[in-house]
């Protein structure tokens, strides 16, 4: 499940699973409606601004198969633009688009099979390509350089915003970084680890050890994937994760 939160605190989520394919408009915990159609979204990666929503697109003949990003008016709830962020076109499964965020004009998207961080404006305009193995949850902090997880290596890399390395994060090898949070706030990372541990890493960039950890539980239960993730701290100190198991399900956390 992906998510984005807007200035009024309207959380939208993708499902994902068998039946993803929609917005789910959510403020304090209700539902309002839905953008985009049933089956029209992929759910693995969604960033939004105070205008747009932009998330990855399901496999469609009609567009020229995977690898597409759609841009979602949030007034109007409809979708205005796509465009193609991969040159894998014909993957009806897996997610081909692993990462979003954005900044400002520009959209950061991880093209996995390409192993390509790419950037676009959000009119969807090409800018630059980074080579990235494995490229998948992005995250954005208060200087505009851009952190990308590599799950199976188990590292999340730092870049500046014209594309150069800046510094590598070594989760431990038994680390799975499935998604990203930039608390730019208190300069931390916040890391949701897929890997055995199961929990969210808090990383400081400067001092690059972990500042703390915790563990994720529903009924008893820990979460089986780690997803996304996303701060309140505009609001309160709260923050959001969303994390499918059997179903669509999002916990907050002081």
């Amino acid at each position: 499940m992906a998510r984005v939160w807007n200035r009024r605190r309207h959380l939208y989520l993708v499902r994902l699973g068998r039946k993803p394919g929609r917005h789910q408009l959510i403020p304090n915990g209700q539902k309002l409606g839905t953008l985009g159609r049933h089956g029209e979204t992929m759910g693995g990666a969604m960033s939004g601004d105070a205008t747009d929503l932009f998330a990855a697109l399901q496999f469609n003949t009609s567009l020229g198969g995977s690898g597409y990003i759609g841009r979602y008016n949030r007034s109007t709830g409809t979708r205005d633009l796509t465009w193609s962020a991969s040159t894998d076109t014909t993957e009806r499964l897996a997610d081909v688009i692993t990462g979003i965020a954005d900044a400002g004009t520009l959209v950061y998207v991880s093209d996995h099979p390409d192993n390509l961080v790419r950037c676009y404006t959000t009119a969807g305009v090409w800018q630059s390509d980074w080579s990235l193995t494995d490229p998948g949850a992005i995250a954005l902090d208060g200087s505009g350089n851009i952190w990308v997880a590599q799950k199976n290596e188990g590292t999340i890399q730092e870049f500046s915003p014209s594309g150069s390395m800046l510094k590598t994060i070594n989760m431990g090898s038994s680390s799975r970084p499935s998604a990203l949070y930039f608390d730019s706030a208190n300069n931390q990372l916040m890391v949701g680890d897929q890997g055995p541990n199961m929990n969210i890493q808090i990383v400081i960039p400067a001092l690059k050890p972990l500042r703390g950890s915790f563990e994720m539980k529903y009924c008893g239960c820990l979460f089986m994937r780690i997803v996304s993730l996303v701060s309140e701290v505009t609001f309160s100190s709260h923050f959001w994760v969303t994390c499918p198991a059997r179903s669509a399900m999002a916990a907050t956390y002081l």
